[in-house]
């Protein structure tokens, strides 16, 4: 026997695992051990079943027969019989917990009456909701089984419980089941030793019926093989047998002498091709790199170029046609949109588009796939347009795109814009990356988009503070009351004439409108006085200037309205007030502010004297050009005041109840 032990464990464990006769017993033993587990596992689960089944049986015939005994009680009026029932039945062997409780998972009764009153939150009751009669569990060492039934009231019932409610109660019940454990192990472990036997037995029984057949022949044809492995084809198989493995050896012997003859060539040339074939995947991924790397780069510069320009651009048209350029750019897109929410108007307003030409047909298409996306709140990506109907209008069948994509934007969960690609230059689709990165790029138009309203809504905010300010200074005095306005007209008339930009038109606007919110610091007297100021009252009224600047000194968005706010009064041979500038160092927007108040001034009455015409005004600033006032703009005022003067006439000849800034 020790022989024995010994040969199979040199013959399988320390000789190669390559030959035959181990894998053919490898094999056989697999398709056994497959089939007889499989079989084995049949009659556990089918034994399992049998077990569960008789368990539940149990549990079902005890809980009915608890049900029966309840409800006949309930039915005769002694209620008092349903806890020494359940007493009773919990003296029974095997039994481990039996317990009724009511909706609220309180035990109402039980056959420990200890446990009476206590609350069960951990019981799932929502079994009674999906329509269930009963919920049986079996725990997973199958030592217990436990089942929750309600109890369902008679419409016959004495009368001991309030009938509106459907069921009366729930029975909980437990039992231990271990005694009907112990035979189903003792069959699983017959089973299980049987299956062992079998397959070891047909081990043994293959194994001595290829040892007898198969191993010479197989032995002499690995001992040619590994001759010729070690690089010798004169190899020859020797075998005196004419069955198949006779004919093997012989076809090995013929196949060697073939292949020793094309081997040589083969080998040069397999060596050949396979560095061919290495050279050429190593380039494949160099070049795959190298686009992938050049994508990445170029991907990297436009969220970068995106975030310098949200950062230094101030003007929301200028940054979003910079950002939809980019992202056409980068996407390769045809055609760009961008459409932005009205919160005033309260729809999707067309904004931006890249496209000069951008017929009615492709125009009403992004206004309905923008609204979709504005509706839904995702991102729209058609990659093969003509198949997908939702978006197909009248206008466009004729020239359909290829491919769409459309992605919100979002400011603080809402949606402020849609950003939107039709087509590409190549008539390539979209894809999942296209729609990745125009999402990124919409967080990014977005934020930008918001801290623009943010800053616009603070901005005015501010200014119609100042403004009421303005407003009720000159409310207080009928003289000058509405001059802040006139003056903000008359500037912007000149402004219009020499097409200033509209950020030269915006510091006017506001420069005219706040430009004497400094006399808040002159005394009325001073102002009212009809006669002619004292050289240190001259002086006080000069402050306002000075007073002016310094009320908005420490608000930022105003800070180039200062400057016309302070030197206003500056003269363009450098004798004005308070820093006797010259006409190099005051803006032009000053100056166009210092020549529309010089005139309204003129052409309103004060309480020292009455208003000149319009005539007398023009003929004075005439009289003042190249000393005081800036000749250029005074001929560029009156060239205005000519032109609205043939239209509507004068615009202010004999108006009276006006008041002077100063």
């Amino acid at each position: 026997m020790v022989k024995v032990s010994n040969f199979l464990a040199d013959y399988i464990f320390q000789r190669p695992r390559q030959r035959l006769q181990f894998k053919i017993i490898f094999s056989t033993i697999l398709v056994v051990a497959i089939w007889m587990g499989i079989s084995t596992y049949i009659s556990l689960v089918t034994q399992t079943g049998y077990f569960l089944e008789g368990a539940k049986k149990r549990i079902l015939l005890l809980s009915q027969t608890v049900e029966n005994s309840i409800v006949h009680s309930m039915l005769i009026g002694k209620h008092e019989d349903v806890k020494d029932l359940l007493i009773n039945i919990a003296n029974e062997v095997d039994m481990q917990e039996i317990r009724i409780f009511n909706s609220q998972k309180t035990i109402v009764t039980s056959g420990d009456t200890t446990e009476i009153g206590n609350s069960l939150p951990s019981l799932d009751l929502s079994f009674i909701n999906k329509g269930k009669n009963e919920l049986i569990e079996i725990d997973q060492d199958y030592t217990k089984i436990s089942m929750l039934k309600p109890i369902i009231g008679k419409s016959n019932c004495y009368g001991c419980h309030n009938r509106d409610n459907e069921i009366m109660g729930i029975l909980q019940v437990q039992v231990s089941i271990t005694w009907m454990k112990v035979p189903l192990m003792a069959s699983r472990f017959f089973i299980i030793l049987s299956a062992a036997i079998t397959i070891f037995l047909i081990a043994i029984s293959v194994y001595l019926l290829l040892s007898i057949l198969v191993a010479k022949p197989v032995n002499s044809l690995m001992e040619a093989m590994n001759i010729v492995r070690r690089g010798n084809w004169d190899a020859r198989v020797l075998l005196d047998t004419t069955d198949e493995l006779g004919k093997l050896g012989h076809t090995f012997n013929y196949m060697i002498s073939e292949i020793s003859e094309l081997h040589e060539r083969d080998l040069r040339r397999e060596q050949a091709l396979v560095r061919a074939e290495e050279e050429l995947k190593y380039k494949r991924q160099i070049e795959d790199k190298n686009i992938q790397l050049e994508r990445t780069i170029d991907i990297l510069t436009t969220l970068n170029n995106i975030a310098k320009e949200i950062g230094t651009v101030l003007d929301l048209d200028q940054l979003l046609n910079s950002v939809l350029k980019m992202t056409c750019n980068i996407l390769h897109g045809a055609s760009g949109f961008f459409s932005i929410f009205d919160r005033d108007l309260n729809q999707l307003k067309p904004s931006h588009s890249l496209r000069t030409d951008l017929d009615h047909g492709e125009d009403l298409l992004n206004q309905k796939i923008a609204q979709h996306v504005l509706n839904s709140g995702k991102a729209v990506l058609v990659p093969n347009f003509p198949l997908d109907m939702r978006f197909h209008i009248e206008e466009i069948k004729n020239h359909m795109p290829k491919s769409v994509l459309y992605v919100p934007l979002y400011a603080k969960e809402q949606i402020i814009g849609v950003i939107g690609m039709i087509d590409k230059q190549l008539k390539t689709s979209f894809t999942i990356d296209d729609m990745e990165l125009l999402t990124t790029i919409a967080s990014e138009a977005a934020v930008a988009i918001e801290n623009f309203n943010l800053y616009s809504d603070l901005k005015k905010s501010y200014f119609d503070t100042i403004r009421a300010l303005v407003n009720a200074i000159e409310a207080k005095d009928p003289y000058t009351y509405g001059h802040s306005e006139r003056v903000t007209e008359l500037s912007l008339l000149i402004a219009h004439e020499l097409r200033l930009p509209e950020k030269s038109q915006e510091i006017i606007r506001h420069a005219s409108i706040l430009h004497d919110v400094g006399k808040i610091g002159v005394s009325l007297n001073i102002l009212h006085k009809d006669m002619s100021l004292s050289p240190d009252e001259v002086a006080i009224v000069r402050e306002h200037s000075r007073i002016g600047s310094k009320i908005i000194d420490h608000i930022g968005f105003l800070k180039d309205v200062r400057e016309g706010i302070k030197h206003h009064h500056e003269r363009y041979d450098g004798l004005g007030y308070p820093d006797g500038l010259g006409p190099t160092q005051v803006s032009l927007e000053t100056r166009i502010l210092a020549v529309a108040d010089a005139f309204d001034a003129m052409t309103s009455d004060r309480p020292y004297r009455q208003a000149q015409s319009s005539e007398s005004a023009l003929q004075e600033l005439r009289k003042c050009a190249g000393t005081q006032f800036d000749p250029a703009i005074v001929n560029v005022f009156i060239r205005v005041w000519k032109k609205m003067s043939k239209l509507s006439g004068s615009l202010k000849d004999d108006d009276t109840g006006k008041r002077q800034d100063g």
